[in-house]
Parts: structure tokens; sequence; C-alpha cells
């Protein structure tokens, strides 16, 4: 097994929550980006292949399909408070990596999360991820 890295891409379970009512919109398997890794925990980002969306296009970053990142389509790192999440790291680097952003794009998604940070840009959804099982 081996060690989670800031910019891999990994599959992972997330869940769509509606922020008003706080119920389960979506539970599925999503792409993500792994934006950091701390000491106990790692930061991950949803991915969208909806690129074409208002919200992608205002709030992501696109990434095209390669066989470095092992996207099927091009896609983009969405870089809003709401599609970002943490997870144990002993349980990320359970995960499964199909592929890693390069450090340019990783440097832009850093750089977007920042500024959605300071404009408070709040999504009608929230996102939650949900490490694997033990």
């Amino acid at each position: 097994m081996t060690e989670i890295k800031a910019r891999d891409i990994v599959l992972t379970r997330v869940q769509n929550r509606d922020k008003k009512t706080g119920e389960i919109e979506k539970d599925t398997t999503r792409v993500c980006v792994v934006t950091k890794v701390l000491e106990d925990k790692v930061e991950l980002r949803t991915l969208t292949s909806r690129i074409e969306s208002p919200h992608a296009r205002l709030y992501g970053i696109e990434i095209p399909k390669s066989t470095q990142n092992g996207l099927r389509e091009n896609s983009a790192v969405m870089c809003t408070r709401d599609n970002k999440g943490y997870m144990p790291k002993k349980l990320a680097n359970k995960l499964m990596r199909i592929g890693e952003i390069t450090i340019d794009q990783h440097l832009k998604v850093t750089k977007k999360a920042q500024h959605c940070n300071m404009k408070n840009v709040q999504m009608k959804n929230s996102t939650t991820i949900v490490p694997p099982q033990r």
C-alpha cells in the first residue's frame, strides 16, 4: 500500500447533503483530489464531469483527461468549502488511487480555493467524505 500524497486522484464515497434540510440527496462513489496531507488527516476536493455548468466554470479548475490523471473525461476540481472534506490519513491510504494532477493544476486549485474562501462562496449542497470501512 502506497502512502497517499497531495495531488493524488482517488475514488471515495461521498454524500451530498441539502444544507437547509440536512437530508442526504446523493450517496455515491466519486473521484476526488487530495489537496493537502496533514499529520493525521488529508483534505479531499470533489471533481465534476459537468464542466459546462455555471458552478464548475465559476468555482472549479478544469482538469483535461489524460493517462497521467486516469480520468475518463474532462473534469473540474470544485474549489468551494462545500466541496471539500477530510479523512483520517490512515483510512485515506486505503483509497483506490487512479492518477494525479500536475503541480501547476494543484497550484491553481489552491489559489482558487483561497479565493472562494475569501468570497465565502456557498453552495446549495455540502459534501461529506465517507471514509472506507476499517
